[in-house]
């Protein structure tokens, strides 16, 4: 991932040239199969890499300059991750650097856990959720919430 310094320079840029009241919404590529257990290799959706610099699965962007709120100005959805996601697919954002991107510029953060499976980043989730909670930051970790976050935004749009 390049520095975000940059990404946040695109996402100014594409702010800069939206007409009033626009939504955009950007969602990776799909991870396409080659058989019935095994995946091609991952390219991420160039636009979503331009303004993030995340080169991950499963991530969505949301960007509403308008919006009322500014926490619902930007808002990045990723997968959470796992050591043994890490072991069968290869590296995905983690919690540290989804952290790091939430400090330089976005606004909220939905963070999906497995609730049925142990996993070791406890600590992890608590700082993130501690910063968010810092800086008065919209956090997920599960649909629900999510869906409260989502309304949020819905309400902000003009009628």
């Amino acid at each position: 991932m390049l520095g975000n310094s940059l990404h946040i320079k695109n996402r100014l840029k594409l702010v800069k040239n939206l007409p009033k009241n626009s939504i955009c919404i950007f969602e990776s590529n799909d991870q396409m199969p080659t058989n019935a257990d095994g995946l091609m290799p991952f390219r991420q959706n160039n636009d979503l890499l331009y303004l993030t610099g995340i080169d991950q699965e499963e991530t969505s962007l949301v960007i509403f300059p308008d919006a009322k709120s500014d926490e619902y100005k930007e808002i990045l959805f990723i997968k959470k991750t796992s050591e043994e996601i890490a072991v069968w697919e290869g590296h995905k954002l983690s919690i540290k650097e989804a952290q790091n991107i939430l400090e330089d510029k976005f606004d909220a953060l939905l963070f999906f856990i497995d609730t049925q499976t142990a996993h070791g980043h406890e600590h992890d989730i608590q700082t993130l959720i501690r910063t968010c909670a810092t800086k008065n930051v919209p956090f997920a970790l599960n649909t629900s919430t999510a869906r409260i976050v989502i309304d949020g935004l819905k309400q902000t749009l003009p009628k």
